[in-house]
């Protein structure tokens, strides 16, 4: 209870010191708030995709979602480039109430430019941006739209159910599964000793598949120094940690191995401050690796839930030739509501930002196709077991803020350190 607590003061702390020192330091060196105070919010909202105990879903630049052609500029600048505009927007909204007639006139000539090349913009790319796609991928995603529980051979997680069986492994094509659907007892580094890992190998030769992707929990014992969160196994001897992780295999027997990067607070990790760990979830570590998907000439971003918020870690990955996206999740926690809509949304902005195709595969919530545009090509249906099949389309093209999100990313730490420094010289001159 009280970690949750802090966790979500800490955040609204920060927002208070977004606009306390905007304040402050606008007084002190006699300059527009305004402009002070987007320069530390655009911090604050940065700031989230790199701590430990993030709500990046905050960003005002996600409320241009559900908006056609508002947000083809993402691609840019990525959403952050929305927070921008929403607050020039509203200076400019109250400016035209503060000042006098006359001058009205002027400030609502430059709303209506400002919003004219925005939405001139959005309206271009979408409709005469061509994408180039090189190639198709068959991909089947099976969706329980259950609440797992690994407890009968009934249950989902058991691998040689009559759906996944007779069903879902034929066509060549990519078998998907969202995060969690599996359980066993998986170490990374002995991925071939797990009972299910086998199995899944052997039903993938017999059916002739081109691959599998689950979820699940893994464990491991490459950051026994370092690692947040250690176990002691006794039958092993050694201290481990857990990470979440998406699995590959192929007919071959090859692995890949995916482990979750971006973790959320107080459902799947808490800072060792906190001594409270009321979930056995709250147990995990953080992942440590870029790692896309490789196989057949394709490559492919692999994404677990909650790092979909995170726009410059999805750009990282994209970059390492990405010509796809799938994201696995498990939405439980806020099943077939507006939640869930919102959690879509955010996996288009990531389709926008690096015009790549965005498989969203997940259990209790919405699973979909997802153009570059932002647009849902197909959906599964909703709140029964289905299967959703798909071609993915595969594209090189990167976007500028792909190809720089790195630099994006530091511009955006930084410029309010610029933004004083500049000011102190112009005042330093009077």
């Amino acid at each position: 209870m009280w970690t949750g607590f802090i966790v979500h003061l800490l955040n609204s702390f920060g927002m208070f010191l977004c606009s306390f020192l905007a304040i402050k330091l606008s007084r002190f060196l006699k300059v527009n708030v305004s402009f002070v105070f987007i320069s530390f919010w655009l911090f604050y909202e940065e700031l989230h995709q790199i701590w430990y105990i993030s709500w990046p879903w905050l960003s005002l630049g996600n409320i241009f979602l559900p908006i056609k052609f508002y947000h083809q500029f993402y691609k840019l600048f990525g959403s952050q480039s929305g927070t921008i505009v929403i607050l020039i927007f509203n200076y400019l909204i109250y400016q035209f109430f503060k000042v006098s007639i006359k001058r009205k006139i002027k400030i609502m000539f430059k709303l209506v430019s400002f919003l004219s090349i925005i939405i001139g913009y959005g309206f271009y790319d979408s409709t005469y941006n061509q994408i180039i796609i090189n190639n198709y991928i068959k991909t089947k995603a099976f969706l329980p739209n259950k609440i797992y529980t690994h407890t009968s051979k009934e249950d989902y997680g058991f691998i040689d159910s009559a759906l996944l069986k007779d069903r879902i492994l034929n066509n060549n094509a990519l078998i998907i599964m969202p995060e969690n659907s599996l359980e066993d007892n998986i170490w990374n580094g002995f991925l071939k000793d797990s009972k299910v890992i086998n199995t899944l190998i052997k039903r993938i030769q017999i059916e002739k598949s081109s691959g599998f992707i689950f979820g699940t929990v893994i464990k491991s014992d490459r950051r026994t120094d370092k690692g947040l969160n250690n176990h002691f196994d006794r039958n092993f001897k050694i201290s481990y940690s857990e990470f979440g992780s998406s699995i590959f295999l192929d007919s071959t027997g090859n692995t890949q191995v995916h482990l979750k990067r971006k973790l959320v607070p107080k459902e799947e990790y808490l800072p060792s401050i906190f001594k409270e760990t009321t979930l056995r979830s709250s147990k995990l570590t953080h992942g440590f690796d870029y790692n896309n998907i490789r196989f057949k000439n394709c490559n492919l971003v692999s994404l677990i839930c909650y790092e979909s918020f995170f726009g410059e870690n999805v750009a990282k990955c994209v970059q390492d030739s990405g010509e796809a996206i799938i994201m696995i999740a498990n939405q439980q926690i806020f099943p077939f509501n507006h939640a869930d809509e919102f959690y879509t949304n955010i996996c288009k902005i990531r389709a926008i930002e690096n015009s790549k195709f965005f498989l969203k595969v997940s259990n209790m919530g919405i699973s979909c196709l997802i153009n570059p545009f932002g647009d849902i090509v197909k959906q599964n249906d909703l709140k029964k077991a289905s299967i959703l099949s798909t071609e993915l389309p595969l594209t090189k093209t990167q976007t500028f803020y792909t190809k720089y999100a790195f630099y994006i990313h530091w511009i955006y730490l930084l410029q309010p350190l610029l933004l004083i420094f500049i000011i102190s010289a112009c005042v330093k001159r009077k």
